[in-house]
């Protein structure tokens, strides 16, 4: 007859992933490395922790939910701080250090407002020919229930309102046909395409307010 196991003695396999997380995003961290490589490491991570949700976090729920679990219960506690912690790290690089230092280098990436009057004219013709058409826009009220997300997909949340009605969420997938990023057309950087959507939700939702996107 075998003693029984002692859990102290073992490494938790979702816990050690998220380790190695954190020593890809220290890679990114580091300032002697060239700047695209600290971008990729940052991809990396980011790319790793979808895959991670997707899979691992995804297969403990179940446990759960099926009565099965185990340590799930633990393991799930275990892994929410320590993905804040290298979520709030990643994003701290991302915005303190790393889009600076491309837009030094000559890749800016801008928003809506950073556009001259005659480049968000140029655009919204762009948006109107050749991405408005292939938008969707669903309604999530009592008869359109919550619609599935798939993963890895870019969505945007907007809220709308009409008068004398309940405010509504309605959610717009950005279809993966589409750039992710469009150049200004006076080269002043790159604008992300939800900032492109999001300045003309008045064209998907004619006669409502949008409150927020």
């Amino acid at each position: 007859m075998h003693p029984p196991m002692d859990h102290d003695r073992f490494l938790n396999r979702e816990v050690s992933l998220l380790d190695f997380q954190e020593r890809v995003l220290a890679l990114g961290e580091r300032q002697d490395l060239p700047l695209l490589e600290r971008v990729n490491y940052a991809a990396i991570v980011s790319s790793n922790l979808d895959e991670f949700f997707q899979v691992r976090v995804a297969g403990l729920k179940e446990q759960v939910s099926a009565g099965v679990h185990g340590d799930a219960v633990e393991t799930l506690a275990a892994i929410r701080p320590k993905v804040s912690e290298l979520e709030r790290r990643r994003d701290a690089l991302v915005a303190k250090e790393l889009l600076p230092a491309l837009a030094e280098a000559g890749l800016r990436v801008i928003g809506w407002g950073d556009l001259s009057s005659e480049a968000q004219k140029e655009l919204a013709e762009t948006f109107e020919h050749d991405v408005f058409p292939v938008l969707t826009p669903l309604a999530i009220d009592p008869s359109h229930p919550f619609p599935f997300i798939s993963n890895l997909s870019l969505n945007l949340g907007v809220l709308i309102s009409e008068p004398g009605r309940n405010r509504k969420f309605a959610r717009v997938k950005v279809p993966p046909s589409l750039p992710r990023f469009f150049a200004a057309p006076d080269d002043a950087g790159w604008l992300p395409i939800e900032h492109l959507i999001a300045a003309h939700t008045d064209r998907l939702f004619p006669g409502v307010a949008v409150d927020a996107t």
